[in-house]
């Protein structure tokens, strides 16, 4: 702030949002930190609550790195874009609540004893049968349900719960049996009620769930070509150039003596009766792998067990012939068979160690390598390899989406564990927070919103961190305290959020689509010579001509891009332009030769 002054100027202090961001983490550490050690009670317990503002500290890396910056923006202008769609999408919700409040008020109300219809009759206690046909007698509670249509907020909260698809069966069911205003329910009084939630999924998960994903894609589309405005090539352009440039050429090993032993081995491995049959090995082991069953004979364990010692010999034998055929460095230049070879060494010990040496150590995980065998089917048909080489490309697309995700899943851990890490944990099984789900330690609290995520129950778990819960014995506090209704808009907004950029993700990263028409393949040689002649190809200086500089000449005159060239490079273009100079002369020269022998013989005729 003394370098670049607070707010008056540009460039000032305030006049960013990232030195804001880091002025409010700071204010706050700084008012719990000043707090801390003082016992005025709880609204100093409110107060160093503060300290969880310190999460917000790893948003400042968005700002170090650009590309991530970049994700970011687009996340930020999708929000943007889509706060139009939102307000409508908030209105048609207004108007879903509003109307839920009209047939629902009143009406999700219901006795402990499912006999008792009334909250005047639901008194006293009534008798229980538990394990053991033990009898139990409990006392009667005139309750609600936890999702609710009482009111208009509530309302909008189990309507955006029930869009989650999550516990709304249990709403569906709460709503068809909902009878009159305080009273209790009755099965199947109201099964036209279901319509309600017919008309309701069709117009959120459905409908308007389509519309965000159209308005994402077009944001991310339009920043796209925003960032492309100041380059003199398009997007598509620039995507090409960057895939030519860093484009390697598929290099194929062939013996160059022909009448030699290796070469004849290489004719046969590379042979298409060849693949074709490793093709129906892999999936002749695919069937036998899916014949294994639970209670099988041991006549039939030994037959697929000897099945496994032919396909693995099978295998192991294409592995050897691929080998000589090749030589082995450049067998090991190919990834494919590098994992070939492992999966064949795998499988081999697999066999030596469950079959030859009666599993004198536990290594059940080479059985893996039975069903590994399968990945081998993806480098068999051209259009599979394309399909696998885009996933991966899309993968590599994808970091910083992930670091972006990977943020909001630690600020919101680190919220959780400030917020719900002292609530007790129930191991009755009434509440959600139990020994496997509870914000106790930072790698529960990420498996806890990995679950939320998932959309897996997190209305039950949103409900067990409200506040006025029983706390951890270890806090010393006895009183029902712990929890937060802060959890409502903690879990809302984190299911929002993980929805948004999920949607997002699948926008990242597009290949490179090329504009050019596929040419006929009856063109005549003028225009196969115009065509070299327009790739100008650079000639290295040992006469040879690059791999990359032919699939950049090929894209340059496939989208007809214009990049100046030096007036001294020599290129094919102009060793095709000499031979043809050269070879006009030639013809020439013999034209004029011949006729002046044609001349000459008539001169002597006329003698």
């Amino acid at each position: 702030m003394v370098d670049l002054g607070l707010v008056l100027h540009q460039g000032s202090y305030f006049r960013d949002l990232w030195n804001i961001l880091d002025f409010i983490v700071v204010s706050g550490a700084l008012v719990a930190f000043a707090f801390t050690g003082s016992s005025k009670g709880k609204d100093i317990s409110t107060i160093k609550s503060l300290r969880v503002l310190r999460v917000l500290r790893p948003l400042k890396t968005i700002k170090r790195l650009p590309k991530l910056k970049a994700v970011f923006d687009c996340v930020v202008n999708s929000l943007k874009n889509v706060l139009n769609i939102l307000i409508v999408y908030l209105l048609f919700m207004f108007i879903f609540a509003v109307v839920a409040v009209q047939l629902f008020k009143g009406r999700f109300f219901y006795c402990t004893d499912e006999s008792k219809e009334f909250e005047r009759d639901c008194r006293g206690e009534y008798l229980v049968y538990e394990h053991d046909n033990e009898v139990k007698a409990q006392k009667r509670e005139w309750k609600k349900y936890d999702f609710h249509y009482d009111n208009v907020a509530w309302a909008l909260l189990t309507l955006f719960t029930v869009s989650t698809g999550e516990g709304w069966p249990q709403v569906l069911k709460h709503s068809v049996d909902a009878t009159y205003e305080n009273r209790g329910p009755s099965p199947g009084y109201r099964m036209e009620m279901s319509i309600f939630y017919v008309v309701y999924f069709v117009v959120f998960p459905f409908f308007f769930v389509n519309i965000f994903v159209a308005l994402i894609i077009i944001t991310f589309q339009e920043q796209g070509d925003k960032m492309m405005e100041d380059y003199s090539l398009e997007k598509n352009e620039r995507a090409c150039i960057d895939f030519a440039i860093n484009a390697r050429p598929l290099t194929r090993h062939m013996p160059q003596n022909k009448l030699s032993f290796q070469y004849r081995m290489w004719e046969f491995v590379v042979s298409p009766p060849f693949e074709y049959t490793i093709m129906a090995m892999i999936a002749l082991n695919t069937v036998v792998l899916m014949m294994k069953y639970d209670g099988a004979s041991e006549t039939y364990e030994a037959v697929l067990a000897n099945l496994n010692i032919v396909f693995t010999s099978l295998f192991s034998m294409e592995c050897v012939l691929k080998i000589i055929a090749f030589g082995v460095l450049n067998y090991f230049k190919d990834a494919w068979n590098i994992f070939d070879c492992v999966t064949v060494l795998g499988s081999i010990t697999d066999i030596l160690v469950t079959e030859l040496g009666n599993n004198f150590i536990n290594l059940s995980f080479l059985r893996l390598f039975r069903a590994a065998r399968l990945i081998k089917l993806l480098r068999q048909g051209e259009t599979i390899r394309i399909l696998l080489w885009t996933f991966v490309q899309s993968f590599k697309a994808l970091p910083y989406v992930c670091l972006l995700i990977a943020m909001l899943f630690f600020i919101y851990a680190i919220i959780g564990m400030q917020l719900f890490g002292n609530i007790a944990i129930e191991e009755d099984g009434e509440s959600a927070i139990n020994q496997h789900n509870n914000f106790q330690t930072f790698v529960m609290a990420l498996m806890l919103l990995f679950r939320s995520a998932t959309g897996e129950a997190w209305h039950e778990i949103m409900l067990s961190c409200l506040g006025s819960k029983r706390c951890d014995p270890q806090t010393g506090n006895p009183e029902p305290e712990c929890g937060s209704q802060f959890a409502y808009l903690y879990f809302v907004s984190f299911i929002f959020f993980c929805s948004f950029l999920g949607l997002a993700w699948g926008e990242e990263g597009k290949g490179c689509q090329a504009k050019d028409e596929e040419e006929d393949k009856d063109s005549t040689s003028e225009k196969e010579e115009e065509r070299l002649l327009r790739m100008d190809l650079p000639v290295a200086d040992d006469n040879s001509v690059h791999f990359n500089s032919t699939l950049m000449a090929l894209i340059r005159t496939a989208l007809d891009i214009k990049i100046a060239k030096a007036a001294t490079d020599l290129t094919v273009g102009k060793i095709y332009a000499a031979m043809m100079i050269m070879e006009y002369y030639r013809q020439s020269k013999i034209k004029r030769s011949q006729a002046l022998r044609d001349e000459q013989v008539l001169l002597s005729q006329g003698e």
